[in-house]
Order: C-alpha cells, then structure tokens, then sequence
C-alpha cells in the first residue's frame, strides 16, 4: 500500500475546495461559450481535470493563488471551447435556439464581454485568460459592443417600422 505525504493530501483537498467553490462562475462562462448544458457541464469537468493532470505541479506550488487557479480554469474552458464550438457549430443554432442579440456575437467577443461585464475582470486578466494582447483584447470589447449596440439598433427600427 502506497502513502502519499499528508503535506500533499492537504493541498489536493484545499485545491479541489477551491475549485469547487467556484464551479457556478465556471459553468456560468462555460454555457456562454457554447450555450448547451451538457456542453458547458463537460467543458468545465475537462478544464478542471486538464489543469489537474497537466498542470499538476504548478498547480501544486501556487495552492495559495487563487486568483492564477480561477483564470488558469478559465483559460483552459476558453481553449477547449474553441475547439469543441468549430465542431459541434453545425449542431447548435444560437440564433434560433437563443434569440438574445449576444449570442449572435462569436465565441471570442461572448467571452470577452462575459469576463469582464459579468465578471468584472481587469484587462489584463482577460487577455490572459484568452490568450490575446491588450490590443487584440481591446479590438474584441469594441467590436462586441459595437455589434450589440448595432443588432439592438436593427431590432428596434424593425420593430418601429
């Protein structure tokens, strides 16, 4: 029978308490990549098993940033998401099966706009989490906000008219 340290034990349970934690804010951004519940539930159960098997021993040493471990999920349901969304994008029709104006916005911009008006994340940690400079991050928040404020524009002249 193989003993793990306790020293290490302990971390693998104050690691899986974090994560835990946070798992509505995961699912939250998870469906909004890829609006469909068993999509946004796999996305975050990968995520979090990819930064736990691949990233095992930077996770490990940064048990006490939080913040690095919710940005590193986040990052990790970006990059998946994309993925999945090139295969699946002929199976879902987000403009039918969701008549918000923001899921008219690509992959990129929805989360864009989710972390930083919903979550209320600073740039910077934005850009990391999408792999995006500031620049390109700034060019994405424009251009979402401009096509939603154009799409909502589009629905109210017709509406009008």
């Amino acid at each position: 029978m193989v003993h793990e340290e306790p020293n290490r034990v302990m971390k693998d349970l104050d690691i899986e308490r974090l994560l835990t934690n946070d798992l509505p804010h995961f699912y939250s951004f998870a469906f909004v990549l890829i609006p469909d519940d068993l999509q946004a539930s796999q996305l975050v159960v990968d995520s979090i098993s990819q930064l736990l098997i691949s990233d095992r021993e930077i996770l490990l040493k940064k048990i006490n940033d939080k913040k690095w471990m919710k940005e590193s999920v986040g990052q990790k349901i970006f990059e998946l998401a994309q993925k999945r969304f090139s295969q699946i994008r002929l199976g879902i029709d987000l403009v039918n099966e969701h008549k918000e104006n923001f899921y008219k916005l690509d992959i990129e911009e929805r989360a864009a706009l989710f972390l930083k008006e919903v979550s209320k994340l600073q740039y910077e940690e934005i850009a990391w989490i999408l792999n995006k400079t500031s620049g390109q991050l700034n060019a994405i928040l424009a251009s979402a906000r401009y096509k939603l404020f154009d799409l909502i524009e589009i629905k109210d002249s017709s509406l009008n008219g």
